[in-house]
């Protein structure tokens, strides 16, 4: 409360304004004199760069009481979201026992997931498709023929398969083909498949998936995905 008290003292949002008008109607009555005596003289040109130049410094002066302004609408928003038990994380206001999760997932996001095991990255695109609203089930390690996720939403499903690879390893359009006869399977009957990787694809697989009803998601794909619906931050 204290803070709050010293914050509201240094920066009153009534001080500005009343300087701005003062400044103003100061500036205008002194134009209203020049101009009198210059016209007089016959130096009206001296009357416009006097013109010009206050209209400077009142640009000037408006933009730094617009700045401190600012200064408080963001100070006053600080102190009412931490009174309500919110931190500031990348640039959203979240809960502060979250901030160790979604800090934990930045760090995921930073090193594009090379701590995870290849069925821990299954989890977590598995986890990814709850947060967008679709029931997931994780496939078994073994015998999955090319699908690690199964996502239903209604009359959709969603096959998905997973490759984490390294950056340098592109995903082909064999990983495609697999996938696309997997999605046909009686247990399955996908009426999409979804290809998510860590990496990126080949000219060839994406050229195939154009062809039939596969989405494409690379690294920069996933990522964005990550952040928006698992991180609830919006990114452009």
């Amino acid at each position: 409360m204290d803070n709050q008290k010293k914050f509201s003292v240094k920066f009153s949002p009534s001080t500005p304004l009343q300087k701005f008008w003062r400044y103003f109607i100061l500036t205008f009555i002194l134009l209203l004199i020049f101009e009198f005596f210059w016209i007089i003289l016959g130096y009206s040109s001296l009357i416009l760069l006097i013109i010009v130049i206050a209209i400077y410094f009142l640009y000037k002066y408006y933009k730094r009481e617009k700045y401190f302004r600012k200064l408080l609408k963001e100070g006053k928003e600080r102190l009412e979201q931490e009174a309500k038990g919110l931190e500031l994380f990348e640039g959203k206001w979240v809960k502060k026992q979250e901030i160790p999760r979604l800090k934990a997932m930045k760090i995921g996001l930073d090193n594009n997931f090379k701590d995870l095991s290849p069925y821990e990255f299954e989890k977590l695109v598995a986890k990814l498709f709850d947060a967008m609203g679709y029931e997931t089930k994780v496939t078994k390690q073994s015998g999955d023929y090319g699908i690690d996720v199964i996502a239903k939403k209604e009359e959709y499903t969603i096959a998905i398969q997973c490759k984490k690879y390294d950056s340098k390893n592109p995903v082909g359009n064999r990983d495609v083909q697999r996938l696309l006869g997997a999605m046909q399977l009686k247990d399955v009957r996908a009426t999409q498949g979804i290809l998510v990787t860590t990496s990126h694809f080949t000219v060839q697989a994406i050229e195939q998936a154009r062809e039939c009803p596969i989405e494409l998601w690379d690294k920069t794909d996933l990522h964005k995905m990550i952040r928006k619906y698992l991180m609830k931050i919006d990114i452009d």
